[in-house]
């Protein structure tokens, strides 16, 4: 089972592990949010625009090297990654895969693609094969803000501490 990840359970030579390390160390220009079973990324590729990646806190292979609880914490995180990409982004559809080998030398991926109607000339092409221009920085910044907002629109915190009223005197 998978065990807290401190700095010395995570991989040097683990591409993922490295990104988890950049962003708890410093502002890393691609995270979006930490979640409960991981850290949301954008992806560093231009296209599909909105691309995202959960990549588990843990170093491990995929989702049956979890714990129940850490299993049910990813899928509620997916869920809500998921809800708030629609609200922000409002995908035609949004395409979900954790690659077999976990994606990154046996860490745990998952890669999120919404898919938009000036993406349709690339319908016929799988995501993966897609064009991979570097996102950058403002466009990314911009990503993040909306995908952000969209967070907002559907987490049930927004709904447990509402704006305070206002009285005129």
């Amino acid at each position: 089972m998978a065990t807290a990840s401190s700095p010395a359970s995570l991989p040097a030579d683990c591409p993922a592990c490295a990104l988890l390390r950049a962003c708890r160390d410093e502002p890393h220009p691609l995270f979006v949010a930490e979640l409960a079973s991981g850290v949301l990324v954008l992806h560093g590729a231009s296209a599909p625009a909105g691309r995202l990646q959960l990549v588990a806190k843990h170093h491990v292979p995929d989702v049956l090297a979890l714990s129940d609880a850490e299993r049910e914490a990813l899928w509620r995180d997916l869920d809500l990654v998921v809800r708030a990409v629609r609200a922000a982004l409002a995908p035609l559809r949004l395409n979900m895969a954790s690659p077999a080998d976990g994606g990154s030398d046996g860490h745990l991926v998952w890669e999120l693609v919404p898919r938009a109607g000036e993406d349709e000339v690339e319908a016929a092409r799988p995501w993966w094969e897609l064009p991979a221009d570097p996102l950058d920085l403002d466009t990314a910044a911009e990503l993040k803000r909306r995908i952000l907002r969209g967070f907002l629109a559907v987490s049930p915190v927004r709904r447990l501490a509402p704006a305070p009223v206002r009285r005129r005197p």
